[in-house]
C-alpha cells in the first residue's frame, strides 16, 4: 500500500473506510496472516486493487468460511472445517463492509476486464489455500463479480447493512421527521436516560482505551468469546494507530465521571462509521443508556456536523429500524442493504452449489422479508435476489490446491 501511494489508494477507496489507506495500514502484519495487494494496472496507472488474507481461520466466527457457509448448506455437504482451511479473504476481514476498487474514470469495458484482473489475481495468491470468500458484498460489485465465476462457487444472500440519511439541522429534526409511534418511543428513551444519573460527552479513541477496555471485553463475553485483557488493549490500540486516532469519535456515557458505556465511531468522507459499543452491565440497563450512546448521540453529533450519513453495520436490525425510520414521503431514514458473500467452495465434497446458491437465496430473503419489511419498507425482489448471467464462457475456475505453495 505504501508503494501505492496514499493519494492513489484513496481515489481508488473513495467512499469506503474500511478498505481506506489509514483502515489498512492499521491492520497490516497481524500475527496469522498473510496479506498480499493484487493491483490492475493500465500501464504504470493503478486502475484496480484488491486486498488479499490467507490464514487457517477467519480472524472472527463472521470471517471464518466454513463456519459462515456450514449455516447456509446441509452439514454433510459443509464437510470438515480443515477441508476449507487455509482459508482466503478477498477484499477486506473486518467492518462487515467489502468492495472492488476501482478507478471510477474507467469505462465499463475497461472496469469489467479490470474486475476479472483483480479476481484471477486474488484467487492465484490463494492457491495454497482450500477455500476463498469475498463476505459483506453491495449489489454493485455482486453484479460486476457474476459474469466472472465459474464453477464451485455460489453468491449467498448474508445480511443487511443499515445506513440512516441524515438531512436534519439538529437532533429535533430527527425526531420530528418520525411516525407518531416512533416519536413518542424515542421520547420515551430519552426520558429514562434523563433520569439515568448519567452524563454525555466525546472524546478521541487513544486517551481513552484504558478505561474503555473492560466495558468492551463485558460485551464481548456475553457474546461468548473470551478475549484477554491484552487482546483487548491491542485491539483499540490498532484501533487508533497512525492518523486513525484523528477520525474516531468515542460517545461516552459517564457516571460520577466514570464510562459505563461507550460507542466508539469513525468520520470518513462525511459519514460516520460505528464500529463496537462496549458497557458496564451492572451499570446500565432500564433507562436507555445503550441507544442514547450507540444511536441517538451519533445522530445529535452526524447532525450538528453535517454530516450525510451514519452507516450502523449489520448489528441489531430492529431496534435501530424502529427509531430510524422516517415518516417514507420524506424518502428519508434508516435503509436496509442486502450484502453477499461470494464463495469459492473446496475441491473436496458433493456441494450442488447452484441449486445450494438458489435454495438458500430464496428462503434467507422470505425471512429477511417477514421480520424487517414491515420496519424498513418494501425488500424488493430486483435488489435482494441475484440471477447468474446465462453467458459462462468467461468463468473464472479456484483451483484450491492447498499443495500448489503458499498464498
Amino acid at each position: 500500500m505504501q508503494d501505492v501511494g496514499p493519494a492513489a489508494w484513496r481515489a481508488l477507496a473513495a467512499g469506503s473506510f474500511y478498505q481506506g489507506y489509514e483502515w489498512l495500514r492499521s491492520i497490516e502484519g497481524q500475527p496469522g496472516v498473510a496479506n498480499r495487494l493484487v493491483l490492475a494496472r493500465d500501464g504504470e496507472r493503478v486502475v484496480g486493487a484488491l486486498p488479499c488474507y490467507a490464514s487457517e481461520r477467519g480472524p472472527s466466527r463472521r470471517y471464518d468460511v466454513h463456519g459462515v457457509v456450514r449455516g447456509m448448506i446441509d452439514a454433510a455437504e459443509a464437510g470438515d472445517p480443515d477441508d476449507w482451511s487455509p482459508q482466503l479473504l478477498v477484499g477486506a476481514k473486518a467492518g462487515y463492509a467489502n468492495r472492488l476498487l476501482l478507478d471510477p474514470e474507467l469505462d465499463p469495458t475497461a472496469a469489467d476486464e479490470a474486475v476479472r484482473t483483480l479476481l484471477e489475481g486474488a484467487l492465484a495468491e490463494g492457491s495454497g489455500c482450500a477455500a476463498a470468500a469475498m463476505f459483506y458484498v453491495g449489489r454493485p460489485d455482486v453484479e460486476r463479480i457474476l459474469p466472472h465465476l465459474g464453477p464451485r462457487t455460489a453468491v449467498l444472500l448474508l445480511s443487511g447493512h443499515q445506513v440512516l440519511e441524515v438531512g436534519w439541522d439538529d437532533f429535533d429534526g430527527y425526531v420530528r421527521s418520525l411516525p407518531s409511534s416512533r416519536r413518542s418511543l424515542v421520547r420515551r428513551d430519552l426520558k429514562a436516560f434523563a433520569s439515568s444519573g448519567c452524563e454525555l460527552t466525546t472524546d478521541r479513541l487513544r486517551p481513552r482505551i484504558d478505561e474503555l477496555v473492560p466495558l468492551l471485553m463485558a460485551v464481548q463475553q456475553v457474546h461468548g468469546m473470551q478475549p484477554t485483557v491484552e487482546e483487548i488493549t491491542d485491539y483499540l490500540t490498532r484501533c487508533a494507530a497512525g492518523a486513525l486516532d484523528e477520525r474516531t469519535v468515542v460517545f461516552l456515557c459517564l457516571r460520577g465521571g466514570r464510562p459505563v458505556a461507550f460507542a466508539l465511531a469513525y468520520v470518513h468522507e462525511r459519514r460516520l462509521f460505528m464500529r463496537v459499543f462496549g458497557r458496564d452491565y451492572d451499570a446500565t440497563g432500564p433507562n436507555a443508556e445503550y441507544f442514547q450512546t450507540l444511536f441517538y448521540e451519533p445522530i445529535r453529533f452526524a447532525a450538528e456536523q453535517h454530516l450525510d450519513a451514519i452507516d450502523f453495520g449489520i448489528m441489531a436490525y430492529k431496534p435501530k429500524l424502529i427509531r430510524g425510520c422516517s415518516l417514507r414521503k420524506l424518502i428519508r431514514g434508516c435503509s436496509l442493504r442486502p450484502l453477499w458473500a461470494v464463495v469459492f467452495g473446496p475441491a473436496s465434497g458433493d456441494c450442488d452449489w447452484a441449486a445450494t446458491e438458489a435454495s438458500w437465496n430464496a428462503s434467507a430473503y422470505r425471512a429477511w422479508r417477514e421480520e424487517c419489511e414491515s420496519l424498513a419498507g418494501p425488500l424488493r425482489e430486483e435488489e435482494w435476489l441475484v440471477r447468474r448471467p446465462g453467458d459462462r464462457s468467461r468463468s473464472i475456475a479456484f483451483a484450491g490446491l492447498r499443495a500448489g505453495g503458499g498464498s
